[in-house]
């Protein structure tokens, strides 16, 4: 490790947390562009201070990335990088496309040749304004933000998937998007997007961003957020959030709580609805018919297979040492 890497007890800074701090300030310049143009009548003058904060957010969350593999790749030369100028922000930075060839050739994490230009577009649409007073009608512009911040979740939902963003940006991420949900050039992007992802599978409201675009797969995976929720969890939000029962409900008055231990994985994850087979698993996406699952024998709560003896193993086995 050269001089200029090492760490330096006099820096107020942990090079380890370029990333972190690069991707925390990236979601509010996003967040803050999509509360500009949440309602949709945003006034000129917001749109264009939207398209500055949302290219500003797009380039801080690809350093980023690009500063997860190692702090010196948000230079424009990282074989020139010094701790002490990245401090002082006495340095060039790394473009837009330097990030983008640089995911692409040290994680393999790339984007295609459409959403690449999305991406590197909103920066020159913002300088053509800052420059020049240039600028497209205020719809081209939204469309053009709603756009790029698609693709951006686009790159985020394939890094998410190679397990390539920071812990507990997640969060994060999740209220970021329910945000831009509500910029609704952003949200219809972001579903033609995901479309065919979605397409043939039966999608849930996902209970972090409120969308409806989450598929069972080992818990609940948002498409439209890029965000996970364990099994468990997942079946809570459909019992509270589409059949309407809460906790209080059960305590207070009695209600029926549809939530089971899964006869097939075991997690406390199974939910009884309406229809042909009203038991599905929101961990591992098994259903069944309504004749196919009883209650344990025994009322432990427990839901058995019918054709396995309608006692449960916990219950069998405490049956068998009081008869001992």
């Amino acid at each position: 490790m050269s001089k200029s890497q090492a760490k330096d007890p006099k820096l107020s800074f942990k090079p380890e947390d370029v990333a972190s701090h690069l991707l925390e300030a990236g979601v509010a310049e996003i967040s803050a562009a999509a509360a500009l143009l949440a309602d949709g009548k945003g006034s000129d003058r917001e749109t264009v201070r939207a398209l500055s904060e949302a290219s500003r957010g797009i380039e801080l969350i690809l350093k980023g990335l690009v500063a997860q593999v190692h702090w010196t790749q948000v230079f424009a030369e990282p074989s020139s990088a010094s701790l002490s100028d990245l401090e002082a922000g006495d340095f060039a930075s790394a473009s837009t496309q330097h990030c983008l060839e640089r995911l692409k050739a040290m994680v393999g994490l790339s984007v295609g040749d459409a959403d690449r230009k999305k991406l590197t577009s909103i920066r020159e649409k913002r300088n053509l304004y800052e420059h020049f007073g240039k600028l497209d009608n205020i719809q081209a512009v939204r469309g053009s933000v709603g756009a790029a911040l698609s693709s951006l979740m686009q790159l985020l939902a394939a890094a998410d998937e190679n397990s390539f963003l920071s812990v507990g940006l997640d969060g994060m991420l999740a209220q970021l998007t329910f945000e831009l949900s509500e910029f609704d050039r952003f949200a219809t992007a972001r579903m033609n997007e995901i479309g065919a992802a979605l397409d043939g599978r039966e999608v849930f409201w996902c209970p972090r961003c409120s969308q409806l675009a989450a598929v069972i797969d080992d818990g609940g995976h948002c498409h439209f957020c890029v965000t996970r929720t364990p099994g468990e969890a997942f079946a809570r939000h459909y019992v509270e959030a589409v059949l309407g029962v809460s906790r209080h409900d059960v305590v207070k008055d009695g209600a029926f709580w549809p939530q089971f231990s899964c006869p097939g994985c075991g997690e406390e994850s199974l939910v009884q609805r309406e229809g042909a087979e009203p038991f599905i698993c929101f961990n591992c996406g098994e259903s069944w018919a309504v004749r196919a699952l009883e209650p344990c024998a025994y009322g432990c709560g427990k839901m058995m297979r019918a054709d396995d003896g309608g006692t449960c193993s916990d219950c069998l086995a405490f049956r068998m040492s009081r008869d001992d």
